[in-house]
C-alpha cells in the first residue's frame, strides 16, 4: 500500500522535507543566478558549453520547484510567530509566492528562448535538444531575451528581500522565524 510523505512540519518549524527542497532551490537558484549573469555577451565558443551546463541545472531547477510547489500545497507551511506583524505576513506572503512564480515563468521563458535558436541547444548530461521543442518561432528571439533579462533580475531582486528579512528575524527580531528553515534547528516558539 502506497502512503503519501508524511510531513514532518510542526506548529513551530519545517519539516526535513521543506527544509531540503528550500536548501536545494536556494542552491541551484544562486548558482544558477552567478553563472547566468552576463551569460549572453560571453564568446561564442564558452557559451555552448556553458549554456549546456545552464540547461541542466536549470532542467534540475525545473524539477525542484514543481516538487517544492506540489509539496507546498499539499504541506502547508507551519504559522508565522504572533510576534510578526500583519504588513510583514503579507510581505513574506507575497515575496515567497512571488519567488515561486517568478523562477517558474523564468524556466518557462528559457524553454520558449531555447526553442527559438538555430543551433542545437542539449543541456549537459540530458541528450535533448531543446531548440527542437519549436514552442516558439524565432522572431519571438529578441522579446523572449528580454523577458528573460528582466524576469533574472526581478529574480535577484526579489532574493535579495528574502534574505534581508531573513537577516531582520535573526539580528533585529530575534523571532526564532529563520531557524525554522534551518535544518536541525525547530525554531523557537512565540
Amino acid at each position: 500500500m502506497n502512503h503519501p510523505p508524511v510531513s514532518t512540519t510542526t506548529l513551530r518549524s519545517y519539516g526535513r522535507m521543506d527544509k531540503l527542497l528550500h536548501w536545494a532551490v536556494a542552491i541551484n537558484l544562486i548558482a544558477i543566478l552567478f553563472a547566468a549573469n552576463g551569460l549572453a555577451d560571453r564568446p561564442e565558443v564558452e557559451k555552448v558549453a556553458e549554456y549546456g551546463s545552464h540547461g541542466l541545472a536549470v532542467t534540475v531547477l525545473a524539477g525542484l520547484m514543481l516538487f517544492r510547489v506540489i509539496w507546498r500545497l499539499i504541506h502547508p507551511a507551519p504559522p508565522l510567530p504572533d510576534s510578526v506583524g500583519p504588513w510583514s505576513r503579507i510581505g513574506a506572503r507575497i515575496v515567497h509566492w512571488g519567488l515561486y512564480g517568478l523562477v517558474i515563468f523564468q524556466i518557462c521563458i528559457g524553454f520558449f528562448l531555447a526553442s527559438t535558436v538555430e543551433t542545437a541547444f542539449v543541456p549537459a548530461l540530458i541528450g535533448v535538444d531543446y531548440s527542437s521543442f519549436g514552442l516558439a518561432p524565432a522572431s519571438l528571439y529578441g522579446l523572449l531575451h528580454i523577458l528573460h533579462a528582466v524576469t533574472y533580475w526581478l529574480i535577484l531582486t526579489a532574493v535579495t528581500v528574502h534574505l534581508a528579512a531573513a537577516l531582520k528575524h535573526v539580528l533585529v527580531d530575534r523571532d526564532g522565524v529563520f531557524s525554522r528553515m534551518i535544518p536541525g534547528a525547530g525554531g523557537r516558539s512565540s
